[in-house]
């Protein structure tokens, strides 16, 4: 709910808002790194969750507005939610201790299922 409301108010920005539309994909790049830096200083410090959450949204924010202004870029080609998808059939391929029927017990055993997926993804191996 609250990630489908801020997609519709990032669109709004897009569309009726001169500084959003002025934006680049490189500019808010640099939004999204010092965001993220941000929260890196709000977990190093221990600050409040509630610090935290809202730091983690301006992410948020600054990734959906990436995917507005790529949108515009592409006349329409680029599709954040295509993006997603992809991600997370590749985490389900890569952890077949989870979604699959093989174990890890280990950090280690689960870290090698994922890198033996990731090879035969590319080809590395059969």
């Amino acid at each position: 709910q609250a990630f489908d409301r801020m997609e519709k108010i990032v669109h709004k920005l897009g569309e009726e808002c001169p500084w959003t539309k002025s934006q680049s994909s490189d500019s808010i790049i640099k939004h999204i790194r010092e965001e993220v830096e941000e929260v890196e200083d709000e977990i190093e410090r221990n600050e409040e969750l509630s610090l935290i959450e809202e730091e983690l949204g301006d992410v948020v924010f600054n990734i959906l507005l990436l995917s507005e202004v790529l949108q515009k870029e592409s006349r329409g080609g680029f599709k954040l939610e295509r993006g997603i998808q992809k991600t997370a059939d590749k985490v389900m391929r890569r952890s077949p201790h989870v979604f699959g029927g093989e174990k890890a017990i280990t950090v280690q055993e689960a870290m090698d299922l994922w890198q033996r997926e990731k090879k035969r993804e590319k080809g590395i191996i059969p």
